[in-house]
């Protein structure tokens, strides 16, 4: 993530919260660089979409929400959305 240009993150719920990947991402990301503001321009001001996948039924508002919040220290907050497989016709998985 470091190396890339741009990072879109797309990120499934579970149960109204957002993957425990995400989860451990945003706990542990941190550490790959020496400080929060080296964080901030290798990897946080990068990300330039947030996809979050869920049925706001099964609590993918929440998690939505809970995204979007990780990202409010981001030079220009990711434009975001969430995906909804009731919108296309589709049972959640």
């Amino acid at each position: 993530m470091k190396e890339a240009d741009i990072v879109v993150l797309a990120v499934p719920t579970y149960r109204g919260k957002p993957a425990s990947l995400y989860c451990a991402f945003t706990e542990r990301a941190q550490r790959i660089v020496e400080s929060y503001e080296e964080f901030k321009d290798k990897i946080l001001n990068k990300i330039i979409a947030l996809i979050v996948i869920g049925n706001v039924p099964a609590g993918g508002g929440l998690a939505y929400h809970t995204v979007i919040l990780d990202h409010r220290d981001s030079r220009y907050p990711p434009p975001s959305a969430l995906l909804q497989s009731t919108e296309y016709g589709q049972s959640s998985v």
